[in-house]
């Protein structure tokens, strides 16, 4: 699911028409990275997304493929309403998803949760977030099985 879930928001188009691409982006990079951006000074606005809780079936009869989770994508911007129009091209792109995303994860339901906004204090200025929250239920298929 995770490797899924990063290639689907890197390749949504209305994610990537805010977020932009590597050849677009000053600091090279996709604009979505797993926990925390791994640069040093991210270009914005970028999401940063991790799983919050994640749980399984205990069965006896063999793998349960599966899974639960909850994940908080946080999408932030240099102003407020950069990171709320991010926030909301995100959940409208997962809110209900269902299929097979490119890790051979299945996704059988993505359901938004809450949303809760946040700033964060830069060296030149201030950061704006906006955090969205989803459950989904998956199959991992993700070992190719």
């Amino acid at each position: 699911m995770f490797i899924g879930l990063t290639n689907f928001l890197i390749n949504e188009a209305s994610i990537k028409a805010i977020i932009g691409t590597p050849t677009t982006r000053s600091d090279k990079t996709t604009g979505v990275f797993p926990q925390q951006a791994s640069v040093d000074e991210p270009t914005l606005p970028f999401i940063a997304y991790m799983q919050a809780f994640g749980n399984g079936e205990a069965v006896m009869e063999g793998v349960d493929r599966l899974r639960y989770g909850r994940y908080r994508i946080a999408c932030w911007g240099s102003t407020y309403l950069q990171a709320k129009n991010l926030a909301n091209a995100v959940r409208l792109r997962l809110d209900g998803l269902r299929g097979t995303l490119s890790d051979n994860s299945v996704l059988q339901s993505s359901i938004y949760m809450t949303e809760a906004d946040t700033t964060d204090d830069l060296p030149h200025g201030t950061m704006f977030g906006t955090h969205v929250d989803f459950d989904f239920c998956w199959e991992d298929h993700s070992d190719g099985h």
